[in-house]
This record gives structure tokens, C-alpha cells and sequence, in this order.
């Protein structure tokens, strides 16, 4: 074990931390059960005051689905992660197959994804979770450079050749996620499908049940679930249905089934980043 890992008082966090884990991982519950990010692919720039049974958290930003699809992609695909100096957590990243694991298994936009990354960092998360003994406030990433690490290309990209090197990208998280994926329970599963939801409230819905190891007996009530992840508004609660319907066949692909108002789940996708074989994985010249 690193002396980072082994020294966990120096990081100054003042609830229980572990980053001894197998594996990082694609999210942690209560982001989820917190409604951390708003059940929408649209998000707008405000404040938000959240309080549910688990927890409560104060967001002043700009967070939706899109951006929890790129956070999870980051997490999912980082091909090495290290504990840094001050309590961060730096990853290794493929921005190119990041892109793809946030929008489908497409690569989607550049552009785009910059913009996320963007309110990613600017956002202010304020959280207290009391299960957990977590009171954290903070950004989610704090910097984003070109690694010193190369990795051959495949040829994508405008006049790039198979095989010419190309630079990975380091993003450090900030100590307020750090502290969160510390102290929280994780979930590892292969975001990419929940990607590929057409809306908003689908991908909230989906994401907050993969919280649960345990489905209730008979399931959930729909109109609850759409409660729970912050889209309980009666006056567009038809609307929900719709989209939900919409979405039937990409959550049914996650074991998520809909019928007569109760939704069940057939099966928990478990799935471990590719490129994260322990706990400990080192990233070098980073």
C-alpha cells in the first residue's frame, strides 16, 4: 500500500475515509439518492436545495444527466487512478473512449463534452449524508491538463495517423468527491446504456434503482420512483409517463420492466472498469 493510502489522517478529512477498495467505481449511492443531478438532460444554472430521507445537498450550478453521464464515463474508463497530495484523486483518462461511454457507445461531441466539464468543475456541491457521518462542500472535478502519458491512436481524429502518439488526459477530482467516494457505498456497473436513454428522468430512474441491492416486494411504484429522484411535479407527471415509455426498450436492456404503473428489476448489472485491476493502480509520469 502507498504511503498516501497508508496515511490517511495527512489528507485532513474529518469523517471516515477509505481508499482501499478493488476498484474504482463507476458511482457512489448517494449521489444518486440525493438527486445530486437533476433528472433532466436539461438542466438549468440555480441553486438547488435538496432534502430527502438519506440526506440533504445544496448544488449551485448546472447539473443534469448529461453531466452524471460523463462524470460515471470518467470513472468507468479511467485506465489508472493514484491518491494525490491534499486529499485528491487524480485519473487517467481516454477522452476518446470517455466520449463513447457517455453518449451510447458513440464518441459524440467534443464541443459538447467540454461544456459538461466545464460545469463539472464549476459547480458547488454541499452535502450531508448522516448514515455515512459525511458533511462535505466543494467541486466535483478541480482541474483538467494533458498527461505526459501517450497512448497509440487508432487513427481517429482530424489528420492523425494509426499509431502516432497521442496524450491521455489528468483530471483531478475534487476533495469534496473525494470525500464522497471515501466514505459512501460504490456501485460498479458499465454506464454506457444508461447513456443511451433518450430522457432525463429514464436515466435518473435507472440510476437510482442500481442503488439498491435489494428490489421491494412487488417493486416500485412508478409515480414514487418519479418522487424520489426529483420529478414528483403533478402538473408534468403525464409527461414523465411518456418519456418513460418512450425509453421502455433501452431500460427493459437494463433489466428495468415497467407495467401498469410498477416498475421491476430483473437483474443488478455489476461491471468493473476495464482498466482498474486493484486498488492501488499507479499512474506514472502523469
Amino acid at each position: 500500500m502507498s504511503d498516501a493510502l497508508a496515511n490517511q489522517d495527512a489528507n485532513r478529512f474529518e469523517f471516515a475515509v477509505t481508499f482501499d477498495f478493488d476498484g474504482f467505481p463507476t458511482t457512489t449511492v448517494h449521489q444518486s439518492r440525493i438527486q445530486l443531478f437533476e433528472p433532466t438532460r436539461r438542466p438549468t444554472n440555480c441553486e438547488r436545495v435538496i432534502k430527502t430521507s438519506w440526506g440533504s445537498a445544496l448544488v449551485k450550478g448546472k447539473l443534469g444527466q448529461g453531466h452524471a453521464d460523463v462524470l460515471e464515463a470518467m470513472c468507468f474508463r479511467q485506465e489508472k487512478w493514484r491518491l494525490a497530495a491534499a486529499g485528491h484523486i487524480e485519473l487517467l483518462i481516454d477522452l476518446y473512449q470517455m466520449r463513447k461511454a457517455a453518449n451510447g457507445g458513440f464518441p459524440g461531441s467534443g464541443t459538447q463534452l467540454n461544456v459538461v466539464l466545464d460545469d463539472l468543475m464549476q459547480a458547488i456541491v454541499d452535502i450531508e449524508i448522516p448514515a455515512r457521518g459525511i458533511r462535505i462542500r466543494g467541486h466535483i472535478i478541480d482541474e483538467i491538463v494533458e498527461s505526459l502519458v501517450t497512448k497509440a491512436s487508432r487513427g481517429f481524429g482530424k489528420g492523425r495517423k494509426p499509431g502516432e502518439p497521442r496524450h491521455l488526459t489528468k483530471v483531478t477530482l475534487g476533495r469534496a468527491y473525494v470525500g464522497l467516494v471515501g466514505a459512501d457505498l460504490h456501485r460498479h456497473y458499465d454506464p454506457t446504456p444508461i447513456s443511451a436513454l433518450q430522457f432525463g428522468v429514464s436515466q435518473a430512474i435507472a440510476r437510482h434503482i442500481a442503488t439498491h441491492s435489494q428490489m421491494p416486494p412487488g417493486g416500485w411504484h412508478l409515480d414514487g420512483l418519479f418522487e424520489t429522484v426529483g420529478a414528483g411535479d403533478s402538473s408534468k407527471l403525464g409527461n414523465r409517463r411518456r418519456e418513460i415509455k418512450k425509453d421502455a426498450e433501452g431500460l427493459e436492456a437494463l433489466g428495468i420492466v415497467v407495467v401498469n404503473g410498477r416498475v421491476t428489476r430483473q437483474r443488478l448489472a455489476q461491471a468493473r472498469s476495464p482498466h482498474a485491476p486493484n486498488a492501488t493502480s499507479r499512474v506514472s509520469n502523469a
